[in-house]
């Protein structure tokens, strides 16, 4: 599985899901401050799975499909 983790989402937790062999990129690292849009194309682009406490994505989700 490949995961995109969202600002929200610690680096402890980011390098935890590394170290038991999950491919997984953070947005905190890779682009700080990217809006939840572009967050959300990079995570259709790469094939991931977005992990966020960030409740504004639902709204992508299920008003923007």
């Amino acid at each position: 599985m490949r995961f995109l983790a969202d600002e929200n989402i610690s680096l402890h937790t980011v390098k935890k899901l590394k170290e038991i062999g999950l491919d997984t990129l953070s947005v905190r690292k890779l682009c700080p401050g990217l809006s939840d849009s572009k967050i959300i194309a990079e995570t259709i682009t790469q094939k991931r799975i977005l992990i966020t406490t960030d409740k504004d994505f639902g709204f992508w989700v299920l008003r923007r499909k």
